[in-house]
């Protein structure tokens, strides 16, 4: 197992920032970074929007995983971030492709072309997904084996929208620095359980296999 460091916090606010400016440290140079989507990341995002020391113009801003749903839909990550972060390039999973198919397949060579990246941060369900590989996902165990090239994966989700678009495990240890926010007691508690092992937990797989060290950004 990889190495796991907890940055452990009591405010929400105070471990955003955090998290913001380690990023900030990681974004010093030209290149790519995967950022998660939903509710949790958005204070990191605000903060991450004011770090002085990034220039935005050279980063590219890729959605971990996204809802194949309209780009400038109110549940589309890409379009999250875009909003978040406006002065970053920014690269859509979907692609200008007209089935979750193809976007996957071209979206793995655009970000091929960049890695590996900066950075990733991901987020995790009270289920132990993360980056939209769920429980029980149809050839989870395929996506989940590091030692396949990188691909782009057409995801099912337990509830709509369920088609998701993701990428493999090994496109996230593609990188130069990883880590993982979450907010609240029951996902900590989910998060030990895959630091014992637990493989029913998509989460455990990220963790276990981890070539690098994971930093861990956690707040009540």
């Amino acid at each position: 197992m990889s190495q796991v460091n907890w940055q452990i916090f009591t405010e929400r606010d105070a471990c955003s920032k955090a998290l913001a400016q380690a990023l900030a440290k990681q974004l010093q140079a030209p290149g790519l970074v995967f950022l998660p989507g939903g509710s949790t990341p958005k204070l990191m995002l605000t903060q991450l929007a004011q770090q002085p020391t990034v220039d935005w113009s050279q980063v590219v801003v890729s959605a971990t995983d996204e809802r194949w749903v309209a780009a400038d839909a109110e549940s589309s990550n890409f379009a999250l971030l875009s909003q978040a972060l406006p002065a970053a390039q920014h690269l859509d999973p979907r692609q200008q492709q007209s089935t979750p198919e193809q976007a996957v397949v071209c979206w793995q060579r655009a970000i091929s072309q960049q890695l590996p990246s900066r950075a990733t941060v991901l987020g995790m369900g009270e289920d132990g997904h993360f980056a939209s590989l769920f429980p029980g996902m149809p050839n989870l165990d395929l996506v989940l084996n590091s030692q396949l090239p990188v691909a782009g994966v057409v995801a099912t989700a337990p509830s709509e929208p369920k088609v998701r678009l993701s990428l493999n495990l090994t496109a996230y240890y593609q990188t130069n620095w990883l880590a993982v926010l979450i907010f609240g007691e029951s996902k900590k508690a989910i998060l030990e359980q895959a630091l014992a092992g637990n493989q029913q937990l998509p989460i455990s797989h990220f963790i276990q296999q981890s070539p690098l060290p994971i930093t861990i950004y956690w707040a009540p």
